[in-house]
């Protein structure tokens, strides 16, 4: 906590998540590396252990690769600016997890990316934003439902999210489905 000019402790500066309520780009101007301290559920870290172990390598390597790997899949919330395709790519990828990991549900995730596209982005209609939802929690009918949509079984080689981006793609970008 900051300390006041009298030497009190500041509070209410935080709202739900330890979130500041004025979101403040995070701009660092040296290469130094930070010391961070986490809270993770015993069995998470039980797998970290377990994985290092295996891999014969420190439990701060797997972190740092799980860090990377975290923030490579949500770097078009990191972009400046999203195109047409980079939005529907992010509602399939993250738009089924929000909602169980941060309670942000597709809705908002879709007000979050077009704040800051820069530009005007395809309105996805409210029966795919719930599609995007349910595909979280039941994904198995989620693909029935994308083929019954389709009109034709998909192939889906990737599993659900690249066959919700197909659909998603075709119905707004005009492009021809690949599943």
């Amino acid at each position: 906590m900051a300390l006041n000019s009298d030497g009190s402790r500041e509070h209410g500066k935080r709202v739900h998540g330890g979130l500041p309520r004025e979101a403040e780009p995070a701009l660092i101007l040296d290469n130094a590396k930070r010391s961070v301290s986490i809270r993770i559920n015993t069995s998470d870290y039980g797998r970290i252990k377990t994985a290092a172990r295996r891999m014969r390598t420190r439990e701060a390597e797997i972190f740092r690769y799980l860090l990377q790997v975290g923030l490579a899949r949500i770097s078009p919330l990191l972009g400046e600016t999203l195109d047409d395709t980079s939005y529907l790519r992010t509602l399939a990828e993250l738009g089924p997890d929000f909602p169980g990991h941060f309670g942000i549900g597709t809705q908002e995730l879709t007000a979050l990316l077009q704040a800051f596209a820069g530009k005007s982005l395809p309105l996805v209609d409210e029966s795919d934003l719930e599609l995007i939802e349910f595909a979280g929690s039941h994904p198995r009918l989620a693909t029935e439902k994308i083929e019954i949509l389709a009109g034709r079984t998909c192939a889906a080689a990737g599993g659900l999210r690249p066959l919700l981006f197909e659909y998603l793609k075709h119905k707004y970008a005009g492009s021809e489905p690949d599943v």
